[in-house]
């Protein structure tokens, strides 16, 4: 929500949230309609009054995943780059079996380092 609404046109992801200890956050959605999780408890981030503060929620996981994305990007010069870059989420998250967290929870290093190898396959979308 709302990325999983059947509206939505555009490529999305749809993004969880898990704890530290890669459980899933109480607060966070799951199912079928999530495509990947990623850390968004006791996230540090920007608070009033130049403070800083410790912040939970799916708006957490979210700007993790989009920060990797772009890091992802920066690695390769493929036309179908985006799409390229969420079938490498999939096939290079830490699962999180029976959490109902997608492909499971995404791993920064192991997707980067597919992208820097070429050792990924890309999902026929792509082509």
């Amino acid at each position: 929500y709302p990325s999983s609404w059947a509206n939505v046109s555009v490529k999305r992801l749809s993004v969880s949230s898990t704890s530290n200890s890669d459980l899933r956050s109480a607060f966070a959605t799951y199912g079928v309609k999530v495509e990947l999780a990623a850390p968004g408890e006791q996230i540090y981030s920007a608070a009033p009054d130049s403070r800083v503060a410790a912040w939970s929620g799916t708006s957490m996981s979210a700007p993790v995943v989009s920060g990797v994305a772009a890091l992802a990007l920066g690695e390769t010069t493929s036309s179908g780059a985006a799409c390229s870059v969420l079938g490498i989420f999939a096939q290079t998250a830490a699962p999180l079996n029976g959490q109902n967290l997608g492909s499971g929870r995404l791993n920064a290093g192991a997707a980067l380092n597919a992208l820097r190898n070429n050792s990924f396959t890309l999902n026929s979308e792509c082509l």
